[in-house]
């Protein structure tokens, strides 16, 4: 028996990930407002890598979201993103592998290993949870609010399955969970609401026992301390005021630095540091005994001891950066000599030792590991790993930009970098060569195609970033100010953006906008041309891959569909006058594209039976191509196909369930012949891209599912949630960003720009046919089809020979799939063939 041949069937290789974040402390906090923290969280032998980065997003909602990153591979091993419906989790206990979730009606539910166990009736609404390192106790801070009284903080106990305790206040636990700490501020209702510190309670975290309950306001009255620097366990705590006295005041001067001791309720004045700044660094050992504060004015560290506030010793350094080790029998400062880390005494300052780096550069960053062998730098745009075994230092450039903070995982096997572009890197302690990009500097616009071995965005910070995919190098040049100060990008190429400048007008007592199409070199960052400010409001922009064309929809007021009055105007530079301008007198303009070669314009105009026409013209000479009437159908998008030989036509539907639906695409070298595919799956929103080949389809569907049409085969052949992350994760960052994709030349995979600004490459995977044996055991005859657990495997069946619909989707086995060759009596034949994914693996990007 002969099986016909398939041919082209794809599906996107993916894999999706359970969401757990971990608790753990703090060890890194950039300053983009976007990554609240990354922490660096304990080994675990479940459902964790020994070594695990967590990345915490800030949310203006509850809760943060959380990405998990293996140090050793790089990859995401647990990723929660901004999946609809999915439940985010707040807390983790590596070793049990409990964690806490919450639903969309902020429920809050516990689950083991996965199972969910219990549902706790909690008003989590206004703080958010968290499970503490025993396993069974969640803990939710209060949130403090402008009402008469902040909301209660509580310990609820899993086991018991009930609230243990509960106290009025916004605490914060300390870093071993023993205690919790409320810093209140001044108000709430007066003006200077948050500014400074009115009272500190601290409670004991076991059995919300009060610990002490300090009243700063009585103390000193004119009172502007703010909290600088805590010990790990909380027990002390560093304020900071006024460097000077207010000569207009008629009271007496405030000290400038305060000690706090939790544990016996006090805070104490620290003698002679009125010289010192009142926004020093300040940095206390690992457990609380010393803290040291850098004198910025004489370039002196002073060390100090925390329970009386007495003086050890001063030091002369030539930065604040300072790291103890973690027995703290060794403090390790930048020394006055540039480029030099002097290792001290932490008791007296006698000196030990110093290592001198390669680099004379200011020291800006300083770590020593764990276990005590490593310590760790950057100087400018270069980092460090002295081995103080063998006292030889390892420099290696990772990014030219300034890093915001680096520390050690807890086994010491490797150490994280944080940069002021979102980058994160992790290197080998062994091997501090062998290092790796965990997350790169957030994507808002990707602007090509890759071209060769290159991929280049537009990042978040306005730089442009090219990046070798083979190596996964990177390197940034900012753009001019001229691009920087766009409004926002309204269409991009390799070589152009095309962005939109807005400025305020205000004339006689009249205020308002005017809007300006500014076209930036990508490269450089340099005006190429903008038209005249207009009071007229841009829908929608697109340009050629050169830049030369520019084809726009203005509108005359806020679009209220179907009734406004806008335009199509097309501009070719440097000419600030549109060769092309057409009114809506044959009803209004829906969507415009432009082929890369800029040779055609494309537009959607809607009619008055409400169906949308394509118009198709000449940008040489502004003359209008004919287009068959059939091509009028329920559109809403058009774009061309890379190669301009085809216009694509995506409908307009409200449908959000599976129905069957229509994508069309006019033939420009067949004079515009329309071609109708009819699929049945989940509605596409809005088109991203086409592959050159003419193949496929990548489309966002009305439900935000990343959906991928196979025109050949008239098929959906694959379907994911947008926001799941596949196995070959290209890089992620965190951020607000529209959605956009473009396929590779090759047109077997394509790069994926999600809302949350992450960047990945998706594979498009081939399949064909399995060859079967035909098999007689007892009278049976069996068709078997050889397997390996190296491929996937589509299995489809047919009743007539023409129409094969997939069956069955699974993995690679190493056991034959056996199915029965005769039908049961009175059933018709059946027929099946078995598909099995192309075993050439794409090339090595990630």
């Amino acid at each position: 028996m002969s099986f016909p041949i398939a041919t082209g069937i794809c599906s996107l290789v993916l894999s999706t990930f359970t969401a757990l974040p971990l608790t753990g402390r703090t060890l890194l906090a950039p300053s983009n407002n976007l990554i609240a923290s990354t922490r660096i969280l304990p080994g675990s032998e479940r459902l964790l890598p020994q070594s695990t980065l967590q990345v915490t997003t800030q949310s203006n909602t509850i809760p943060q979201r959380f990405t998990y990153f293996d140090l050793d591979s790089g990859e995401l091993t647990f990723s929660q993103q901004n999946v609809p419906g999915a439940a985010p989790i707040v807390g983790y206990h590596p070793t049990s592998g409990r964690y806490l979730t919450l639903s969309p009606e902020l429920e809050l539910r516990v689950h083991d290993e996965g199972a969910e166990v219990l549902s706790v009736d909690l008003d989590v609404s206004r703080g958010v949870p968290s499970l503490l390192d025993d396993g069974d106790r969640i803990f939710i801070s209060g949130a403090r609010s402008f009402g008469p009284e902040p909301e209660n903080s509580l310990l609820f106990s899993i086991s018991q399955n009930a609230t243990v305790w509960q106290e009025e206040g916004t605490f914060s636990p300390s870093a071993d969970q023993s205690r919790a700490v409320e810093v209140q501020p001044l108000g709430p209702f007066t003006t200077n609401f948050g500014v400074g510190i009115s009272a500190i309670k601290t409670l004991d975290l076991s059995d919300g026992a009060i610990i002490s309950d300090i009243d700063l306001n009585t103390a000193y009255p004119s009172n502007s301390y703010l909290l600088a620097a805590e010990s790990a366990d909380q027990h002390f705590l560093l304020l900071l005021g006024p460097s000077f006295a207010d000569p207009n005041s008629l009271q007496e001067p405030q000290p400038s630095i305060l000690i706090v001791d939790t544990s016996k309720g006090t805070a104490k004045p620290l003698e002679n540091t009125e010289s010192l700044s009142p926004y020093l660094p300040t940095t206390f050992s690992p457990n609380g005994s010393i803290f040291l504060l850098w004198d910025s004015q004489n370039r002196i560290m002073r060390a100090f001891r925390s329970s009386d506030g007495s003086p050890l010793f001063s030091t002369a350094a030539s930065s604040p950066v300072a790291a103890f080790s973690q027995d703290e029998q060794t403090l390790y400062l930048a020394a006055e000599q540039l480029g030099t880390i002097n290792a001290l005494n932490p008791q007296n300052g006698q000196l030990r030792n110093n290592y001198d780096l390669p680099s004379g550069s200011t020291i800006t960053t300083l770590a020593v590991s764990p276990n005590g062998r490593y310590l760790a730098a950057t100087a400018g745009s270069t980092a460090f790993q002295i081995d103080l075994q063998t006292e030889t230092a390892d420099p290696f450039p990772v990014l030219d930009t300034a890093y915001l903070g680096i520390t050690f995982s807890h086994d010491s096997r490797h150490w994280i970098l944080t940069s002021i572009t979102d980058e994160t890197i992790a290197v080998q302690s062994s091997n501090p060569s062998s290092w790796q990009r965990i997350t790169y500097p957030s994507a808002i616009e990707l602007l090509a195609a890759p071209s060769s071995d290159t991929l280049t965005y537009l990042n978040s910070s306005n730089a442009l970033v090219d990046r070798q995919l083979s190596t996964g190098e990177i390197s940034m040049s900012r753009l001019a100010n001229e691009g920087a100060n766009s409004s926002s990008v309204l269409a991009a190429s390799a070589s152009a953006l095309l962005v939109l400048r807005i400025e305020i007008i205000q004339s006689d007592e009249i205020q308002g906008q005017s809007e300006s199409i500014h076209l930036v070199d990508v490269k450089t960052g340099l005006s190429l041309w903008e038209t005249p400010l207009s009071s007229f409001t841009l829908s929608q922009s697109a340009i050629d891959s050169s830049g030369e064309i520019v084809a726009a929809i203005e509108r005359a007021q806020p679009f209220r569909f179907p009734n406004n009055d806008n335009l199509l105007v097309a501009y070719r530079k440097p000419e600030n006058t549109p060769f092309l301008s057409l009114d809506n007198a044959n009803g209004n303009f829906l969507a415009t594209a432009v082929s890369e070669d800029g040779a055609l314009i494309a537009a959607l105009q809607l009619e008055s039976s409400k169906s949308a026409r394509p118009r198709l013209f000449r940008s040489a000479d502004s003359s209008e191509i004919s287009l068959p009437e059939t091509a009028n159908g329920n559109w809403n998008q058009i774009q061309f196909a890379p190669n301009g030989n085809r216009l694509y036509l995506f409908p307009s539907s409200s449908q959000l369930s599976r129905v069957f639906y229509q994508v069309a695409y006019l033939d420009l070298e067949e004079g515009g012949a329309l071609e109708t595919v009819s699929l049945y799956g989940e509605a596409p929103g809005a088109l991203l891209d086409a592959s050159p080949d003419g193949r496929y389809l990548v489309a966002l569907s009305r439900t935000q599912k990343l959906i991928l049409i196979d025109l050949e085969r008239e098929r959906v052949a694959d379907e994911a949630i947008v926001n799941w992350t596949p196995t070959n994760v290209f890089f992620t960052s965190f951020g607000p960003a529209s959605e956009q994709a473009i396929f590779a030349s090759d047109s077997r995979s394509f790069f994926f720009r999600d809302s949350q600004q992450s960047i990945r490459r998706w594979h498009l995977q081939t399949f064909a046919p399995v060859t079967a044996k035909l098999v007689t055991a007892n009278g049976n005859r069996f068709l078997t089809y050889p397997r390996d657990s190296s491929s996937n495997y589509l299995l489809e069946g047919s009743t007539n020979l023409s129409d094969w619909e997939v069956e069955q989707e699974f993995e690679g086995s190493s056991e034959p799939l056996e199915i029965p060759f005769d039908p049961p009596i009175g059933q018709a034949r059946q027929f099946y063939r078995l598909l099995k994914s192309d075993p050439a693996p794409p090339p090595a990007t990630e």
